[in-house]
């Protein structure tokens, strides 16, 4: 009985794990695919098909905090999602 137990318990930590997909708007294979998730004062990233539009935008010259403005970070494929990376 206890054996049955511990292999259900495998079996369901191994499903949870694997339905813990990346959601669409941030799939990515490789650092290209992804931009930031706004124009200005980006703090994530997605994919470039949910990327925003930002033809015409000017953003402000403003160096905000937890932001990947004036080179605080970049945005990269990390384990097939696109995130903000932050320089240390």
């Amino acid at each position: 009985m206890k054996k049955i137990l511990f292999v259900l318990l495998v079996l369901t930590i191994f499903l949870v794990a694997c339905s813990s997909e990346v959601p669409k708007e941030k799939q990515c294979k490789v650092d290209v695919d992804c931009v930031p998730n706004k124009c200005c004062g980006a703090t994530d990233g997605v994919n470039v098909d949910s990327g925003p539009d930002c033809e015409g935008i000017l953003c402000a010259a403003v160096c905000n905090p937890d932001t990947i403005d004036c080179g605080n970070g970049q945005i990269k494929c990390v384990d097939n999602a696109c995130t903000a990376v932050f320089n240390a």
